[in-house]
């Protein structure tokens, strides 16, 4: 179960679920009064784990998110399809918050870890399963084999199995990633839209296997590196993304094709060029910043350029 809440500064606590203390120990709360109903049956839980951590901090003004995940290990079994509901009497989160599911065989479980770039074709394609479940530690893997499904037809299009892939290196008291389990489908090299598919445990994000896909986060990083770290003063002839405003430069005349014929995305441009800085910051069109870094103010689209780092 995940729940967000915010803290204000030091010395204030969470706002809801504080249940770790100042020596960082937990302090559970009291579980009696928690149901777990599958199929509008009760089934007991035998453990109960408890994990947060920040997700959202921004740098500009305190707005601090924490994300946070109870885990209930079960007694019974949840089959594929089952309706699962957790409810209480108010005592750890309030009534008119509920927590179902149902259990589609093709969930998507943040375990299962794939490359969302995507995989070339001839190269190597692994991805893990594992999660850490706070104090309860690593999750237990309950297979050992695993599919991939065609994100179109939902067929089963190749199937492995796992493999055990320990980290070494850690001299912590208690070793982490000792439950992380491997999946190579490197021999499967058919060009599509997949997911990882573990049963018993649901789906992976849906990625590519596509001969365009080092090209793609190539460019990406290439834009990266120009709009943040070269120095140099990005005139809308370099600036090659659709901006706010779609209007085209008058003197800037280019030829830009975006994607490949493998991904089906192809787009060309000729006699227009658009300014959207990779990162930048927020002006308004008049703005003299904005018209200083722009000597077409008319296609300015609210953003002027960082031309190094973050300043």
């Amino acid at each position: 179960m995940n729940r967000f809440n915010a803290k204000q500064p030091y010395p204030a606590r969470v706002d809801s679920w504080d249940w770790v203390n100042d020596p960082w120990q937990l302090n559970p709360p009291n579980m009696s009064s928690v149901r777990n109903v599958i199929n509008g049956k009760t089934n007991g839980a035998t453990a109960v784990g408890f994990k947060r951590r920040p997700i959202y901090a921004p740098f500009i003004e305190r707005d601090l998110r924490i994300g946070n995940e109870l885990y209930l290990q079960l007694s019974g079994h949840i089959s594929d399809g089952d309706s699962v509901k957790v409810i209480n009497d108010g005592t750890v989160w309030p009534t008119n918050v509920e927590f179902a599911a149902v259990a589609d065989p093709l969930r998507y479980n943040p375990a299962i870890h794939v490359n969302q770039e995507g995989y070339m074709p001839s190269y190597p394609k692994k991805a893990m399963v594992g999660y850490y479940l706070g104090n309860l530690g690593e999750m237990a893997i309950p297979t050992n084999t695993f599919f991939l499904v065609n994100v179109q037809s939902g067929a089963t299009v190749y199937q492995g199995n796992l493999t055990l892939r320990r980290d070494t290196g850690y001299t912590y008291p208690v070793v982490p990633y000792q439950h992380v389990y491997q999946a190579d489908f490197s021999a499967f090299t058919t060009a599509g839209q997949y997911r990882l598919f573990v049963p018993g445990m649901g789906g992976s994000m849906p990625f590519r296997i596509d001969e365009g896909v080092a090209m793609a986060f190539a460019r990406t990083y290439a834009l990266g590196l120009f709009h943040q770290r070269s120095g140099f003063n990005g005139d809308n002839c370099f600036v090659r993304e659709r901006g706010e405003s779609e209007q085209p430069t008058a003197n800037c005349a280019t030829t830009y094709q975006r994607g490949s014929p493998a991904l089906s995305i192809r787009e060309s441009r000729t006699g227009k060029c658009f300014r959207r800085p990779f990162r930048g910051r927020r002006l308004q069109p008049g703005h003299s910043k904005c018209r200083a870094a722009n000597p077409h103010p008319h296609v300015c689209g609210g953003f002027v350029a960082r031309s190094r780092g973050a300043g």
